[in-house]
């Protein structure tokens, strides 16, 4: 077997993530309304690791931190929340926070409903 043969078995952790995908960073994806189309969890060399695609960035994924890997984890365990993201009915914005106690920076999100 050559190393092309090794090379093309290699698969990624999670099934969203194909050849030619770009991931995301944070600056990419901070203060903006973004269509989450699909989600996974895996596990990385730092613990669990959410996946998500955005409808906004088609051909790109982004790592999740903890508290969106725990909204991950929400959808993957309801059949029927998961059939409502994936139709395109989940719009979250993802920001940027700062500890109260330790000022530590942190990544949080709201979900966007049509009320707001």
């Amino acid at each position: 077997m050559s190393y092309a043969d090794i090379k093309a078995k290699k698969k990624t952790a999670s099934a969203l993530i194909t050849d030619g995908m770009r991931q995301l960073r944070t600056s990419d994806v901070e203060n903006r309304i973004l269509t989450v189309t699909d989600v996974d969890a895996i596990m990385a060399r730092n613990g669990r690791c959410g996946v998500m695609l955005f409808k906004e960035f088609p051909g790109c994924f982004y790592f999740t931190g903890r508290v969106l890997t725990e909204m991950c984890d929400e959808f993957l365990a309801d059949e029927e929340a998961m059939s409502e993201l994936k139709s395109g009915k989940v719009q979250i914005c993802i920001k940027k926070a700062r500890s109260a106690s330790s000022g530590n920076e942190y990544i949080t999100f709201d979900y966007v409903t049509d009320e707001e």
